[in-house]
């Protein structure tokens, strides 16, 4: 019975001895993965498991370049099963783990995520900074007795229907610092706004945009005032060279009435 289990438990033992000189055949040292969950679409770590689960990609070091995949020295997700039966047990890769990183992995080939967003940050660029420049224009009439006022005010869904249409940003009424009643005088508002990001580092997350209402009865008297203003023009100019005319029609008319004194 004792030379039965000696058998049995052999083979095991060769492979952790193998796995001791080869970091590439290390596996993870929990059974399961603790931040796995079946909302990631992550595989249960024991068969109908409602607790623990195992992440269906998993990092591993490739110890030789593979087309499609990556090249020698980089850290890339893979299907666990890719690198269980075939990556790993080849020799082509080696498990993600930190001893193998250090051992295996190229430095000028791990990107750091959150680096970009570093630079950026410190040269003062950021992927959202654009919305610090965008200007809205809305048209609205105003009220008879008082010029300044809106007889219907900019709402919040005026104002994300423009940044969505016109703008591309789509954002919802929380984002934007606005009052309830909208905006309900005329001139120019900024409007504060607010977007949340997973990574504080990659965007400021506060913004102003510029809201410049115009009444629509100040719209009107300025195309009236620049009509006129054309029209002022041309009639001028028009004016000028028929008085020319006039003028020299008169001198004419007067030596004519000379030469006919003068025959007399």
């Amino acid at each position: 019975m004792a030379a039965f289990f000696a058998r049995a438990i052999a083979p095991s033992l060769a492979c952790v001895a193998r796995q001791r000189h080869l970091p590439c055949m290390a596996q993870r040292r929990w059974w399961f993965d603790v931040d796995a969950s079946v909302k990631k679409h992550d595989k249960p770590a024991v068969t109908a498991s409602k607790y623990q689960f195992v992440k269906s990609h998993i990092p591993v070091v490739l110890l030789e370049t593979i087309k499609g995949v990556g090249v020698k020295g980089q850290i890339v997700h893979v299907r666990r099963g890719y690198a269980r039966h075939r990556l790993v047990p080849k020799g082509l890769a080696a498990f993600g783990t930190w001893e193998n990183i250090d051992a295996y992995a190229d430095p000028q080939l791990i990107e750091d995520p959150t680096l970009k967003a570093r630079v950026a940050t410190e040269q003062g660029l950021l992927p959202f900074d654009w919305v610090d420049d965008v200007r809205l224009r809305f048209l609205r009439p105003a009220r008879e007795d008082h010029s300044s006022l809106l007889v219907e005010p900019v709402s919040v869904w005026d104002i994300l229907e423009d940044l969505s249409t016109n703008h591309e940003l789509d954002l919802l009424p929380g984002n934007l610092d606005l009052p309830d009643d909208g905006i309900t005088e005329v001139g120019v508002h900024e409007v504060p706004v607010r977007i949340a990001f997973r990574n504080p580092e990659s965007a400021a997350g506060r913004y102003n945009i510029v809201v410049n209402v115009l009444s629509k009865q100040s719209q009107d008297a300025e195309q009236q005032r620049e009509e006129m203003k054309k029209a002022m023009e041309q009639g001028k100019s028009y004016r000028l060279v028929q008085r020319g005319g006039v003028v020299e029609d008169d001198i004419g008319d007067a030596e004519d009435d000379d030469e006919l004194d003068e025959g007399t």
